[in-house]
């Protein structure tokens, strides 16, 4: 993984298709966007049960189409995006982490870069990673397989420490 040391973590990502995959889709349904899946959802059920025998097929079909569309369709889309992008990164070389109180510095083949703590908007931990964005759109995918137990244990250290706290949602 890396040279470490208790001022300092280093590890290599890698990104997968579960990983991207799981950013993606805790952006899409851990927010306004899950509330309203959740709506939709609940009221398709809902019409379907409470009015299955006054509904004609056509209705009866629509409100199961829009049902499997948030339910189904919108999670195998975001997979296939994820995949395309797995794809796409497959041919780079794996992105060089060294996560320190001071900053992130991510290097990949000859090129490297640093992020302050304070360019983070906000952490978010799932099972799989920890997910630090610097935008709305846009973060860090920290597959925590790929960093090891100990590496992920100190990680989350330096992100209490360095960011806000409001903004950050981990474990441990």
């Amino acid at each position: 993984m890396g040279d470490n040391n208790k001022d300092s973590i280093k590890f290599d990502v890698k990104l997968r298709t579960k990983d991207i995959f799981s950013l993606m889709f805790n952006y899409s349904y851990f927010g306004l966007m899950g509330i309203v899946t959740a709506v939709i959802c609940i009221a398709c059920i809902v019409l379907y049960v409470l009015k299955f025998r006054e509904m004609d097929m056509a209705g009866k079909i629509i409100i199961f189409a829009v049902f499997l569309i948030y339910m189904a369709i919108n999670p195998i889309m975001l997979y296939t995006k994820a995949k395309k992008q797995a794809a796409a990164s497959e041919k780079e070389k794996p992105v060089t982490y060294e996560v320190s109180s001071e900053n992130i510095v991510m290097g990949q083949g000859v090129r490297r870069d640093s992020c302050p703590w304070g360019a983070i908007l906000k952490v978010r931990e799932t099972r799989q990673a920890l997910l630090l964005y610097i935008s709305k759109y846009t973060a860090f995918i920290w597959p925590k397989d790929q960093m090891g137990e100990e590496n992920t244990v100190k990680a989350r250290e330096f992100i209490r420490s360095s960011v806000p706290g409001k903004r950050v949602r981990i474990k441990g």
